[in-house]
């Protein structure tokens, strides 16, 4: 199939040896995404997600929106940036936490944060 390939050639390239690495390939990018993905949730960890407080049992309580509208960062200056937020108040058991999610449109970002609440 190769030197179908290159029949101009006489020394066509040859395929590499069947079986003998072949394993090797899919074992490292294995490992690489265990590793990568490893860190993403160590990294990760530590923060109190809005989608995790609801599947842990968390209540809704409270929600309130409010949105900005800003004048568009360098080069568009022309575009009007909005900026939306997002405020709840989870509960569980005695427990209550205040979180928001806000979403950038003119950085396309979305983030967010929770705290306890009194």
């Amino acid at each position: 199939m190769l030197r179908r390939m290159w029949p101009l050639t006489q020394n066509a390239p040859k395929p590499p040896a069947s079986g003998r690495l072949s394993w090797i390939a899919p074992l490292a990018g294995g490992a690489a995404l265990v590793i990568l993905s490893a860190s993403a949730v160590t990294s990760s960890a530590e923060e109190t997600r809005i989608a995790d407080l609801r599947t842990s049992g968390w209540s809704e309580i409270e929600k309130r929106e409010e949105t900005k509208k800003l004048p568009g960062e360098a080069p568009y200056e022309n575009l009007t940036r909005v900026i939306q937020f997002t405020y709840f108040v989870f509960a569980k058991d005695s427990e209550r936490k205040a979180c928001w999610i806000s979403y950038d449109s003119q950085r396309d970002e979305i983030r967010e944060g929770c705290e306890p609440a009194e």
